[in-house]
């Protein structure tokens, strides 16, 4: 089937996300900042698109959505309000379509990217922990641990 229309559906998302701040900018460099961000978020949002070409618009706009707020207390009910469908057909359309749910799935882009940070900057693990929506370090370290099997400190120490 023809991917068009996801990528209008893109397109239309990130228009709407940064119209009001096209209006609110003053100076150059807010315009340059603004356009660098729709930039970035049109790489992450295609990201998806491109990667789950096979699944529904639906789903890819849902994980772009996920994508785009791990820093955020994500719920079901903002997901399926972004994507215009029920709670309950937003839970199903992951299982479905991906073989797990919306909390496996931001669990497994939460600590993906924590795994990046913890390679690629100098952030302390509280700090990414704040930065990826986690209550608290520990309960980062815990989700971490379990999912990667050695804590932060020890996977900065060995791959970063």
């Amino acid at each position: 089937h023809d991917a068009l229309p996801i990528f209008d559906m893109v397109a239309y998302d990130i228009r709407d996300e940064f119209i009001k701040e096209f209006d609110n900018a003053v100076a150059l460099p807010d315009l340059y900042d603004l356009v660098h961000g729709m930039a970035h978020s049109y790489a992450v949002k295609m990201k998806y698109v491109l990667k789950e070409k096979k699944k529904s618009p639906r789903l890819a706009r849902m994980m772009t959505y996920i994508e785009e707020h791990l820093g955020e207390k994500i719920e079901l009910a903002d997901i399926a309000e972004h994507v215009g469908i029920s709670r309950t057909y937003a839970s199903a359309v992951f299982k479905e379509e991906l073989g797990m749910t919306i909390s496996e799935f931001i669990l497994r882009e939460r600590m993906l990217e924590a795994k990046r940070m913890l390679r690629d900057t100098d952030l302390t693990v509280a700090h990414i922990a704040d930065r990826l929506g986690f209550c608290s370090q520990s309960y980062f370290t815990k989700n971490f641990t379990g999912t990667e099997g050695m804590t932060p400190v020890e996977y900065r120490r060995q791959f970063g």
